[in-house]
């Protein structure tokens, strides 16, 4: 998503020596904070980073984020 917001903050970034190791959950990607602490901040390849996925993966966010508000707005 950064690569679409801006851009210009990407810098490139070393690869990862190995994937971090983490429980297998449907539809839910989990990092603990050790996890955080020991891989450098990200877990995927940023420099396969494309602008158009993150416009993608963004708009998903804000669409699931504006449907979970108006759900909390009507049960009250």
């Amino acid at each position: 998503m950064v690569e679409h917001l801006a851009p210009d903050r990407v810098a490139e970034v070393p690869p990862l020596a190995q994937r971090p190791r983490h429980p297998d959950i449907d539809d839910v990607v989990l990092h603990s904070e050790t996890i955080w602490r020991t891989i450098d901040g990200y877990t995927d390849e940023p420099a396969q980073a494309r602008p158009q996925d993150g416009a993608r993966w963004f708009d998903a966010c804000a669409q699931s984020l504006a449907g979970r508000i108006v759900d909390l707005a009507a049960s009250f």
